[in-house]
Order: C-alpha cells, then sequence, then structure tokens
C-alpha cells in the first residue's frame, strides 16, 4: 500500500477483500491447526438460457423527434423521469403500475439526488461516493 505525505492511500475493494481472505486464511490455520487452503475462487455466474437480444436500429424514419420545451426542460437539469413521464401525459400512478415499481420508487427517482450533497455524505460515512450510487 503506498503512502503520500505519510497517508495511506485508498485500496481498492478487490486488494482489501483479498487481503482479508489471507488474514482469515492464516488466522484459521494457526487457531485450528488446519493445513493452509488453496485459493479459493469465486463461482462462475450462472449462464443465461438465451443471449439476450439486441436491440434493432432504429430506421431514421422511425426516430421520435422530442420537442425544443423537453430538450431545454432536460438541459435546464430537471429529472429526465419526470420530463419524459409529462411529455407522454402520464401520472406518476400510470407509469409506477405500466414499470411494475412502486410509487414511492419512482417519486424517489423524480426528485432526483444532489451529487454535492451526495459527497458530503459519502465523505462522513468515509467510504467512496460510487458505494453509494
Amino acid at each position: 500500500m503506498g503512502t503520500e505525505k505519510g497517508v495511506p492511500l485508498p485500496e481498492t475493494d478487490a486488494a482489501r477483500d483479498a487481503k482479508m481472505a489471507e488474514i482469515l486464511d492464516k488466522m484459521r490455520v494457526l487457531l485450528t491447526g488446519e493445513k493452509p487452503q488453496a485459493a479459493l475462487r469465486d463461482p462462475e455466474p450462472p449462464k443465461p438460457a438465451l443471449p439476450p437480444k439486441p436491440c434493432a436500429p432504429v430506421a431514421e424514419s422511425e426516430r421520435e423527434l422530442i420537442p425544443h420545451a423537453v430538450a431545454d426542460r432536460l438541459m435546464a437539469g430537471q429529472s429526465p423521469v419526470q420530463v419524459y413521464r409529462e411529455y407522454r401525459g402520464m401520472t406518476r400512478e400510470s407509469l409506477a403500475q405500466t414499470a411494475g415499481v412502486s410509487l414511492e420508487t419512482l417519486a424517489a427517482l423524480e426528485a432526483g439526488f444532489d451529487m454535492i450533497v451526495l459527497r458530503k455524505i459519502a465523505e462522513a460515512l468515509r467510504i467512496d461516493v460510487r458505494r453509494l450510487l
């Protein structure tokens, strides 16, 4: 692990997990007298029965033109979920039901989040902000 001005640099999750596994293995050998275990491999994820279908290319004539008002709202930073829902003329309830999600989940998605606040929370928790995304 490298240091910069005496401060340890953060390790990657994989490196930290490997080091923890090594320490636990050594402790098990010391406490039980067992032989060291060979490095355990993570089981391979199950293979899907059928490969996912690729998205069909959209013909130029089938492309939907989005009105300037919608594009302006998106560029202004409004919630894309809310902007497109309203553009389609859907209520939260109808979109939640159609998408198969709870109304609370949809409302949270539309509310979005503030990256500055999220960074502050991650800093307070002493974790990488990517763990909260």
